[in-house]
């Protein structure tokens, strides 16, 4: 008890006399204004960070969707100046076998999505909201006509697989189109500030992140595995790239596409077509990210979290993510 009470006599005195005060454990003054990633990143130059959530807005506005994204990615857990951005559309549909139904998300509305992105710190200039759900495929491309012709034909007959309808072409519209939408508004910001972003970050807008992303420099963005761009992934849900990448990656699919040049072979997955024409970013099962889906929903992607050995129990999934009280808006 003797010990104590110098202990807290000492603590009163130094900071009654102005003297500075030193954690008991580490002897190391407390720096105020840094977080632990920043502290523990220090030996390296932090990034600017473009950040840009895209696609269908789906469970965006979700209170569990939203608040993640504010915590545990835009929340300091990285390290490094992130500028937020999004690119979505309020309207809903599935663009495989499992359009319709309970899958679905309502229509929200431009409102809605404004005041989501306006608690995340999005600036009015950085959101472009589209009503959808689909992107206008390319027209007067010769090369892609007779594909057009049998995907609704398919379609009509409701008979084959869902990569040879015509709502899958629609479908690779929608997220070239959105991946080319995010790179324009982070070009425009870049004109503004007058230099470039030195890291890219593109994920889907109905992302929950169930932990804090780490730091930054515990992201190898220089390493090229085989035939892979630089950088890291969680499927096609996530993407961190160096700036010099990010063209090769979401604009180059986008001109080969609209310009008439790479059509959609009828039956081909949207992954493998932009698979072997970008190549592919290696893919980190660190990336703490789910979609998530409405609560009730007959098609969760829980499951994926044990196919790709994600750090989350996917036995808790259901329950913490999809089932959650707050994955919902009332």
């Amino acid at each position: 008890m003797a010990c104590r009470r110098c202990e807290v006599f000492f603590f009163v005195f130094t900071v009654a006399h102005g003297l500075q005060v030193r954690d008991s454990i580490t002897h190391v003054p407390n720096e105020p204004g840094m977080n632990v990633a920043q502290m523990m990143c220090s030996g390296y130059q932090a990034p600017d960070v473009a950040v840009c959530l895209a696609g269908t807005a789906r469970s965006f506005p979700h209170p569990l969707v939203l608040q993640s994204v504010k915590d545990n990615l835009l929340g300091g857990s990285f390290g490094a100046q992130m500028t937020p951005f999004l690119h979505v559309a309020r309207r809903d549909a599935r663009g495989d076998a499992y359009s319709g139904g309970p899958d679905v998300f309502p229509d929200w509305s431009e409102g809605e999505i404004k005041k989501a992105a306006s608690y995340l710190g999005i600036a009015g200039e950085d959101i472009r909201i589209f009503d959808g759900p689909d992107m206008p495929v390319p027209d007067n491309c010769t090369k892609y006509e007779s594909g057009y012709e049998e995907r609704r034909s398919c379609e009509a007959r409701n008979d084959c697989a869902h990569t040879a309808t015509f709502s899958y072409l629609e479908a690779l519209a929608g997220t070239l189109s959105h991946r080319k939408g995010c790179m324009d508004l982070i070009s425009a910001k870049e004109s503004t500030k007058g230099h470039l972003f030195d890291v890219i970050i593109l994920a889907r807008a109905d992302l929950t992140y169930y932990f804090p992303v780490r730091p930054y420099c515990l992201y190898d963005l220089d390493t090229v595995e085989g035939d892979n761009l630089r950088g890291r992934s969680y499927w096609d849900w996530f993407f961190m790239l160096p700036r010099n990448e990010s063209e090769r990656m979401f604009v180059d699919p986008y001109n080969k596409f609209y310009g008439c040049e790479e059509p959609l072979a009828v039956g081909l997955p949207l992954e493998r077509y932009l698979r072997t024409r970008v190549g592919t970013v290696a893919e980190d099962p660190s990336l703490p990210v789910i979609v998530t889906r409405k609560a009730g929903s007959e098609h969760s992607l829980c499951f994926e979290l044990k196919r790709r050995n994600a750090a989350l129990d996917p036995r808790l999934c259901p329950s913490l993510i999809d089932g959650n009280e707050f994955n919902s808006h009332s």
